[in-house]
């Protein structure tokens, strides 16, 4: 048995102890905790010379089938895991905002722009204008910020104004303020107003 000169001594001695053994543990349960069935984790960087566009994204969805839709500076990516494609936007403008129903239809916000993505005949995927459905005053309305799926329909979140689609038709709100930002809760679309706060 080694004996220690002072009190001090063997303190010191045991806390080296009880600090080799406090790493020891933590090292053995990350490397259990890095080695469970599902593997590692990971993340893969692209850079806009891979994808071959604007290097600006806004937001990004993931379809039911895996393939993954960006909001780009120039229109919508398209990404399955191998490769990569742009779906156009009239005049290429900007894409602000995406968000998928249950159905696993992407709706996209961009500048003047709301709609969704349909395969056309050939099954290649194509926008698909909601404009139609707006009075022309109620076309000019710069860029879409937040796009949400909820359980009353789709909404469309600009600066000056809300669009909802339920499908049929589009119900539109308007301020003499600002629509600061917009998210879901509980299926619920839940906007801020300036000068108003939070309305549902």
């Amino acid at each position: 048995i080694r004996k220690y000169r002072t009190r001090h001594d063997m303190c010191l001695k045991m806390g080296k102890i009880s600090n080799i053994l406090i790493f020891g543990l933590l090292f053995f349960i990350s490397l259990n905790l890095y080695s469970q069935a599902n593997g590692f984790k990971y993340f893969k960087y692209y850079s806009n010379e891979e994808y071959d566009h604007q290097p600006q994204n806004w937001g990004m969805v993931q379809a039911p089938n895996g393939i993954i839709y960006v909001a780009n500076h120039g229109g919508v990516l398209e990404f399955d895991g191998v490769s990569w494609r742009i779906i156009g936007i009239p005049g290429y403008d900007s894409v602000r905002s995406l968000a998928i129903d249950k159905a696993g239809t992407v709706f996209i916000g961009g500048i003047n722009k709301i709609g969704y993505l349909e395969p056309d005949a050939n099954g290649s995927v194509k926008y698909k204008s909601l404009a139609d459905h707006l009075k022309d005053n109620e076309k000019d309305f710069s860029g879409v910020w937040g796009t949400h799926a909820t359980k009353d329909g789709i909404y469309f979140r600009t600066s000056k104004f809300l669009f909802r689609w339920d499908y049929k038709e589009i119900k539109v709100w308007t301020t003499p303020n600002v629509y600061w930002t917009s998210f879901v809760f509980n299926g619920d679309f839940i906007v801020q107003e300036k000068n108003r706060g939070l309305l549902k």
